[in-house]
Formats: C-alpha cells, sequence, structure tokens
C-alpha cells in the first residue's frame, strides 16, 4: 500500500521509505515516512492486551475566544469524538445487511468509557449523544459526541514574552482505570481547528496543526497504584509582539537612550545630572510598574522583563558615575575619565540591544518557525490520508496497548498496525469509519442475493452518496444495474454524523 502511495507522487520503488534499500528517501518520501505511520505503522509491537477496551478520540475546537494571559485560561467550544467495538450489536451472517433503527437501541445497557474533559473550569455547558456506526464488515461501532463549551485552565509558559508561542489544550479522560481501556486518537481523522472563527485574532495568530499527546495519571483521591489515561490534545497559538515592540521596547529604548544626554551637563555641577538622571530612572520604575499589571506573577524572567531591567541598570550606573567623577579634583584627569566612561557605556549600551534582538531572533523565535514547518508536514499528513483513503483498498486494523508504566516509569506511545480481526472481544474488527463533511452518509448499504449466494452480481457500479462528490472520504456504496435493493421500511437510517 505504501508503495501505491508513492507511486502518486512519482517516486520510485528504491526511494520509497518502506524499502530495504539504503538510499537516501526524498523529501516527500521522508515525510510519509514520518507521518504516514499514523496511518499505516509497519514496525512491530508487542501483542494486544485483549482485557482493554480501545477507544478512539477526536477533538476538534469549533470555536476559540479570548486567551486570558492574566489568569492562565481561555475559552473555547469542543466537539470531542469517541468510538469504540460493541460486539454484540454487529451484523452477523445474513443478517449483516439489516438495518437497525437508533431509536430502538438503549445504550445505557452496553458499555460505556465515562470520557470527560479534565481542565475545565465551573460548570461548562456540555451536550453529549451517541450514534451508532458499522464498518464494511458488519462490525458495529457506539460512536459518543461530546459538545462542550466553557473556560479550559492552561499554564502559559511566558519565558518568551512576548514572542512567545502557546498551548491551548484539552484533555480527555475517563473515569474508568487504565487497566480497563486504552484511550488513543483517531486513526482515521485528524484533530482540527477552524481558525475562521478564532476571536482573538487582533493578538494572537492561530496555527492549523494540532498534536496530542498520550500519559497515566495517578488517582488524586483514590489508590495510588490505580491509574488513569489522559489524552492531550493541543493547539497552538503565536502572540502578536508588535504591540509590545512599539509601546515598550521602543520607549524604553528611547527614554534610556536620553540618558546620554545628561553628559552635556559639566562634570562639576552634580546636582543637575543627578535630577536630570533620577527623573529617568522614576520614569523606568513607574513604566514597568504599569507593565506588571498585565502580566501574571511568575517566578522567572521574561524577556520584557530581561530588557527593562537591563535598562534600568544602566540608568543606574550613569546615576552613579555622575556622583563619583564630580569627586574628582584634577579637571584634566576628570575629562579624560568621563570621555572613557562616556565611550565604555555607549559600546555597553549597543552590545545590549543588539544581543537582546540576536537573541529573540535565534531562540525566542525558533519555536515559531517549528511550528510553521508542523503547519506544512500537517497539511501533508492529511493531504497523504486522503489519498489513503481514495486509493487504497480498506484494512483491518488492530491498535496495539498502552501499558501501564512501572514506578517511575514512562508510558509506551500507541502503535498501529495491521491485523487480522478477532471475534468475541470488543476490540475485534476493524475500525475503519468514515465520515462527510457535507452531508450524513449512510455507513453501509449492501444488496444480497435472493436464494442462493452461488448467484454472482453482474454490472455493478460506485455510485457516491448523495449531496455531490465526498469531500472527506465518504463510504461509496454499491448497488447493483439490474435488480436495485428494495428501500427497507424503517423510521430512520443508520447514519455516522
Amino acid at each position: 500500500m505504501a508503495l501505491q502511495t508513492a507511486r502518486l507522487f512519482g517516486m520510485s520503488s528504491e526511494s520509497s521509505p518502506y524499502t530495504a534499500s539504503g538510499s537516501q528517501p526524498t523529501y516527500t518520501a521522508g515525510i510519509f515516512a514520518s507521518l504516514g505511520a499514523s496511518i499505516v505503522a509497519v514496525e512491530a509491537h508487542a501483542e494486544p492486551d485483549h482485557d482493554r477496551v480501545t477507544v478512539e478520540v477526536c477533538v476538534i475546537f469549533l470555536k476559540l475566544g479570548e486567551i486570558d494571559t492574566l489568569k492562565e485560561q481561555f475559552s473555547a467550544d469542543v466537539l470531542v469524538k469517541a468510538k469504540w467495538r460493541e460486539p454484540e450489536l454487529d451484523r452477523k451472517g445474513k443478517n449483516k445487511d439489516e438495518l437497525i433503527d437508533e431509536d430502538e437501541i438503549d445504550f445505557e445497557k452496553y458499555w460505556n468509557p465515562k470520557l470527560f474533559v479534565e481542565n475545565t473550569v465551573g460548570d461548562p455547558k456540555e451536550v453529549r449523544w451517541r450514534t451508532l456506526a458499522f464498518s464494511s464488515e458488519g462490525d458495529a461501532f457506539i460512536c459518543e459526541n461530546q459538545r462542550l463549551k466553557g473556560t479550559f485552565v492552561e499554564n502559559l509558559e511566558l519565558n518568551d514574552f512576548p514572542f512567545d508561542v502557546q498551548d491551548l489544550t484539552v484533555t480527555v479522560t475517563s473515569e474508568r482505570p487504565a487497566s480497563e481501556l486504552n484511550l488513543i486518537e483517531d486513526r482515521m481523522e485528524l484533530h482540527r481547528v477552524y481558525k475562521q472563527s478564532f476571536i482573538d485574532e487582533q493578538e494572537w495568530s492561530l496555527y492549523k496543526h494540532l498534536e496530542s499527546e498520550s500519559k497515566f495519571l495517578a488517582e488524586p483521591h483514590g489508590d495510588p497504584s490505580v491509574k488513569r489515561v489522559l489524552l492531550s490534545v493541543k493547539c497552538r497559538a503565536a502572540r502578536r509582539p508588535w504591540f509590545f515592540v512599539w509601546n515598550i521596547f521602543l520607549v524604553t529604548f528611547l527614554f534610556c537612550s536620553l540618558s546620554f544626554a545628561t553628559f552635556s551637563v559639566e562634570y562639576n555641577l552634580p546636582q543637575n545630572r543627578l535630577q536630570l538622571s533620577f527623573t529617568l530612572v522614576l520614569t523606568a520604575v513607574a513604566f514597568k510598574f504599569v507593565i506588571n499589571q498585565s502580566l501574571p506573577r511568575v517566578s522567572y524572567l521574561t524577556y520584557l522583563d530581561k530588557y527593562l531591567l537591563g535598562s534600568m541598570c544602566q540608568l543606574a550606573i550613569v546615576c552613579a558615575w555622575h556622583s563619583i567623577v564630580a569627586k574628582i579634583d584634577s579637571k584634566h584627569d576628570a575629562k579624560v575619565a568621563e570621555l572613557v566612561f562616556l565611550t565604555a557605556l555607549a559600546v555597553i549600551y549597543i552590545g545590549f540591544n543588539a544581543g537582546i534582538c540576536f537573541h529573540i531572533y535565534a531562540f525566542a523565535c525558533k519555536r515559531r518557525r517549528i511550528m510553521k514547518q508542523k503547519d506544512r508536514e500537517y497539511m501533508v499528513k492529511n493531504f497523504l490520508r486522503n489519498m489513503h483513503r481514495r486509493v487504497l483498498p480498506a484494512t483491518n486494523y488492530q491498535s496495539s496497548t498502552l501499558q501501564a508504566p512501572p514506578a517511575g516509569g514512562t508510558p509506551s506511545t500507541p502503535q498501529i498496525s495491521p491485523q487480522t480481526p478477532t471475534t468475541g472481544h470488543r476490540q475485534a474488527g476493524p475500525s475503519i469509519l468514515h465520515s462527510c463533511s457535507t452531508a450524513p452518509v449512510l455507513l453501509t448499504t449492501e444488496t444480497t442475493t435472493t436464494d442462493s449466494d452461488k448467484i454472482k452480481k453482474k454490472g455493478e457500479s460506485t455510485v457516491a452518496a448523495p449531496g455531490g462528490p465526498c469531500q472527506n472520504n465518504c463510504v461509496e456504496n454499491t448497488v447493483s444495474d439490474k435488480t436495485p435493493p428494495e428501500k427497507p421500511e424503517r423510521s430512520k437510517p443508520v447514519i455516522f454524523t
């Protein structure tokens, strides 16, 4: 399958990352090798734990509100989509084409992972609903959708303020212990964020890509040996720094540069020199006090703090020099000392500002360049996933388990590997569920022969789902040209929304 996808980009089998040749892969092949692992992972992994249920989660940021730097919170409207296998509702044998009415199903009777979002504040508005979906083999999946609107807590990292990039995280976890379920990201649907609904666009720039991370957490109020699994899905936003550059950095640079004007006053008039210098110091202190009102009280220095403190130190050195030079008796020695000090101070001040600019570009803005690269990789990953759905045949996947770590250890990363589906277990069967972004689509509509299974169907054609061509890889329905199937009598079709 990887070779078929590689040929779509014009790559030879020698340049494909899945070949055994020692040649270096091309850029596209390298991207496919690193990003296609989420579609089809070929590396070996441990045997799956059949006592745990695999729950696939996809988080969609429908709307992002204000990011409050002072309170370290952000508001959002989030849709959390989860699905898991339910063998008791499988279509088996001759009943594989039977349509089931969701209104007749009591989802409360079946297993539930009891998912919830952990990092919310207060009582968010929450709406839950469940649907039933089937794969092409008739394997049943219960799909739970949870729409959550509220405020989320986020520990902001302000070391690079105001050139910082912040993670906006939604942490999904379960009330059940990690020994009962395996929480992984959805392998057929990417996490996504809608940039057009971002409210705080004037102050922040939102990136396209999202990342997820699985980890374990000990029970805070129970047995510490019992661990819960968490799936953190994060989008990223970069602060627009130019407001702070023009209104703080530039203003501070200007009034600190005015300290050199105090040297125009004769050195034997320290009272006039000190009066001007102290005025500049008091201005810098008041300016910093106003700025601190809009920032959280963190125990470390940001880039803005470092620049303001460095400027205040320069003003303090100027004040100290005006007091010292007035004590020199020799007029010639005083002028020579003042010239040497003024030259050294100018070199140090220019070097300090140049060093701050270089440090900001080389280190603070480095993460912004990394985020842009991840945006490009995310677009390639989305394109490859869509091509994988359209070109390659459907494959059954069995997910490996996320083993609980030992004391002081780190959890292993979940892998995805092609497996032969097993029976009699909730994890068994393929977990390939497709959805269309335009309209609901009937997941499984198949034709059956009448009396004998030996009759061959001829002249089959593939018909796209209603609502136009699929833009998000809908499952296509196969119908016969000769004898179209009769529409069963039912109240509602089984759909995957």
